[in-house]
């Protein structure tokens, strides 16, 4: 990557960007018969530019999309780079200038000037050594002024020059061409009124000072020269004048039209919202009116379009097509119904969810728990009717990846709990949940855990859910269950007699340890125990009866 510079002040700050923003350091050459130039070898810098537009041919350059979206303070340095191809001059004509050989650079240049609230023209020249036509985009007077003001040089030359032209006195006839389309000078010099002994002012020097009335490059009335007459007292100028003087509007002469040939054409449709799309794509507004609409009903919807900054609008007239896309009036010719329906109009009300949150002041409950080897704490936070809100879990060393999921999943329950979802949705959806750490616990109502998430919903089910539904979701304490099986203490076994069978002492030996139904519940973990002998084993924890 080249650029040539006869500036030193322009190539070192090239090769400070180059250093600053991508760690390169670039190299600056100079040699005798050239131009001194910076050069710098980085794919990433080459692709950067690719990506951006700046590896077209001259002519075919643009002002990259990303710096026309960018904020005012980017778009002020792209121009502040782009100025090193510009000029500046304080002759009898300051001026502010820049000539390339771009049309669409060009293009890009108005738009962002006009968008600054910087006044400018644009005109052609030719170069008559080559013979080719170059584009020139400037502005003068006080406009030259502030755009220097706002896109400074690099150069010291033309910084200097740039400040010379800041402090010259600058006439507002010699800004640049600011023309008022639609009245010519003849036109805005009958609106000055005639006094007695002939226009207004006469003998006083006004009559000489509106005796020319057009811009002396343009031939056109300038916004400068209508500013003036509509100072005068007396003067009334036609409503569309004053909206050109009260909503700030300014004009250029248009020199050419070209056609451009038949382009692609996109319909946007943007329900609600009328954003509109420059640069080619256009979406319209439809206005359905009905057929005996008048004219000055159509000028009207106009009027409207125009103060709503409407860019383009379409008008349908009932029954204008063959077939009619929407009809609100019943045809004259069309028969009645034989039954005329009813319109149901349904109201459907979506509620947002609304987060209730704690107050500032609120009751928590914190405990402790240990589940195989991990150790923590919760602390359950509750609004003003105990219900829980939310949920603080700390486990394992701060900064750990384990602690760092809990942290996380502790805030996703919180946020549920205070969007109105019910405790007991999430005790039937995490308890019961496998991993590790997993085993014994220290608490004697749960005594063991599936993992750290199963003994946390068990432990917030046994705290904030009635009994009822933890005996419906099996979530039960210890001293709650109805058969515990702790050692030596009898089993409590409940059979089903059956009509027609031998008392217990008349059957075999085998039969005495058959039963008809029987459930044992582990001591240990809440499981259902299953028979080993004549006692009985934890499938889960491995727990027994006290006797195998």
């Amino acid at each position: 990557m080249t650029v040539t510079s006869s500036v030193d002040a322009v190539l070192e700050r090239v090769a400070a960007a180059w250093r600053d923003l991508f760690g390169i350091e670039a190299v600056i050459e100079r040699r005798d018969g050239r131009c001194p130039q910076v050069k710098v070898a980085s794919k990433a810098i080459v692709e950067l530019l690719e990506h951006l537009g700046c590896g077209a041919r001259a002519s075919e350059k643009r002002i990259p999309g990303a710096v026309l979206r960018s904020p005012r303070d980017t778009v002020l340095a792209f121009l502040q780079g782009l100025a090193l191809d510009a000029y500046v001059t304080v002759a009898s004509a300051p001026k502010w200038g820049l000539c390339v050989d771009s049309p669409g650079l060009l293009d890009d240049l108005q738009a962002v000037l006009t968008n600054l609230g910087v006044v400018h023209s644009r005109i052609a020249k030719r170069d008559a050594a080559t013979g080719k036509t170059y584009g020139e985009v400037y502005a003068t007077g006080e406009h030259a002024q502030r755009l220097v003001e706002l896109v400074p040089f690099l150069e010291p030359d033309k910084a200097r020059r740039a400040a010379e032209l800041r402090t010259l006195p600058i006439s507002r006839l010699r800004n640049t061409a600011d023309v008022v389309p639609g009245i010519d000078p003849r036109e805005l010099y009958e609106l000055i009124p005639r006094g007695r002994p002939g226009r207004t002012g006469a003998g006083s020097g006004h009559r000489a000072e509106f005796a020319f009335l057009c811009d002396d490059r343009t031939r056109h009335v300038s916004r400068s020269t209508l500013e003036r007459v509509a100072a005068l007292p007396g003067v009334e100028l036609p409503e569309w004048l004053s909206v050109v003087l009260r909503d700030g509007l300014h004009f250029s002469p248009v020199e050419a039209v070209d056609d451009a040939g038949e382009q692609e054409v996109f319909d946007l449709s943007v329900p609600g919202t009328h954003a509109f799309v420059g640069n080619g794509v256009v979406n319209h507004n439809t206005v359905n009116m009905p057929e005996d609409v008048t004219v000055e009903d159509v000028e009207q919807l106009h009027l409207e379009s125009w103060k709503l900054g409407l860019k383009a609008v379409a008008l349908y007239r009932d029954n204008c097509k063959v077939a009619q896309p929407l009809s609100t009036q019943k045809r004259e010719d069309q028969e009645e119904p034989a039954v005329r329906v009813e319109r149901v109009v349904e109201t459907v009300i979506v509620q947002e969810p609304v987060r209730q949150k704690l107050p500032r002041k609120r009751t928590s409950k914190t405990f402790s728990f240990r589940v195989a080897d991990c150790h923590g704490y919760v602390t359950v936070g509750e609004f003003e009717d105990g219900r829980p809100g939310e949920v603080f879990l700390r486990v394992a060393k701060q900064g750990s990846t384990l602690a760092g999921i809990m942290d996380a999943f502790a805030i996703s329950v919180s946020h549920g709990l205070q969007y109105g979802v019910p405790l007991r949705a999430f005790v039937e959806m995490f308890t019961n949940m496998r991993f590790e750490p997993a085993g014994m616990t220290d608490d004697p109502d749960i005594r063991f855990a599936t993992s750290l998430v199963d003994y946390i919903f068990r432990r917030l089910a046994v705290e904030y859910l009635p009994y009822d539904e933890r005996e419906e979701l099996g979530i039960l304490t210890v001293g709650e269950r109805l058969q515990p099986t702790l050692p030596g203490v009898e089993e409590a076994v409940a059979s089903q007699d059956r009509p027609g069978t031998l008392p217990l002492d008349d059957q075999r030996p085998s039969a005495a340890f058959q039963r008809a139904t029987e459930t044992v519940i582990c001591h240990v973990c809440g499981d259902i125990m299953q028979r080993a002998g004549s006692c009985h084993a934890c499938p889960s924890c491995g727990a027994t009866s006290g006797c195998s």
